[in-house]
């Protein structure tokens, strides 16, 4: 048994040593004496402006770029602070993605579930939908049985 779970430690430290190697930037080479005249140097030109550029409207959104709308609410950082403050275990998943060949007219819509989980049970359950195009997210409030804007939602959760 000790020796099946030194095994699998191990074995992710590997891989975690692994992905941090990948991640690092390449060492430069020290030129010496012996270096070619006439070879043009390698120059890495840094990004402009934001990392993760906000897509354009004329494009679905991709799955990962729906899925961080969520994850990266406020409210829903908050959550995520009480939840595991309570022990429990914060999740979201994607229920339903628009088509691929979907349009801005038709309202193509991603759904996010968010839950709060601990060993008895699910004590925070939201239902989120993010606008495929417009990125306009909205809450889904079971009380009423519809969806509410996040601004209405935040109101009726203070």
């Amino acid at each position: 048994m000790r020796l099946g779970i030194i095994a699998i430690v191990l074995m992710l430290s590997c891989i975690g040593m692994q992905l941090h190697a990948e991640s690092q930037p390449p060492a430069k080479a020290e030129s010496g004496p012996d270096e070619q005249a006439g070879t043009s140097p390698v120059v890495i030109i840094q990004p402009q402006g934001d990392a993760n550029p906000l897509p354009k409207k004329d494009r679905m959104l991709t799955d990962e770029e729906a899925y961080d709308l969520v994850w990266n609410l406020p409210d829903v950082k908050r959550e995520i602070e009480k939840i595991l403050n309570q022990g429990g275990v914060p999740l979201a998943t994607i229920g339903t993605r628009p088509s691929p060949d979907s349009r801005e007219e038709e309202k193509p819509f991603y759904t996010i579930r968010f839950q709060g989980v601990n060993a008895k049970s699910i004590f925070i359950d939201l239902l989120f939908y993010v606008d495929a195009f417009t990125r306009q997210v909205l809450v889904y409030d079971s009380s009423a049985g519809s969806l509410i804007s996040l601004d209405d939602w935040r109101r009726r959760n203070k």
